[in-house]
């Protein structure tokens, strides 16, 4: 139960910080609840591109997911540019990861 917890949890957060659910203020009731709405529509979205993409970019996040549609948008870098920045935030999470696994399971370096 607790591993499931902690998917929502991050949903819940990052629905926070890349999609700002937590920054809209309203007076009624019905405004709220479409701004919500959206978010949850957004959220799905998002989830939708991580599980087509998940063989190719493992670690697509949220914010990756962001960058590419603003940059589809504006067009401030060629694609290569773009791609090599998404692959190169990939790299360094993986590390994180695995630096993460060895401190908590020392053993595992031998």
């Amino acid at each position: 139960m607790q591993a499931q917890r902690f998917f929502v949890e991050h949903c819940i957060k990052e629905s926070k910080q890349i999609l700002g659910i937590d920054q809209f203020q309203t007076r009624k009731w019905n405004a709220w609840l479409h701004q919500v709405a959206l978010n949850f529509m957004v959220s799905s979205f998002i989830l939708k591109e991580k599980l087509r993409n998940n063989e190719d970019l493992p670690l697509l996040s949220a914010r990756d997911i962001k960058e590419l549609i603003i940059f589809q948008l504006y067009k401030q870098m060629t694609d290569d540019q773009m791609y090599e920045k998404i692959i190169n935030r990939h790299i360094r999470r993986q590390k994180d990861i695995n630096n993460a696994y060895l401190r908590q399971n020392p053993n595992l370096s031998k």
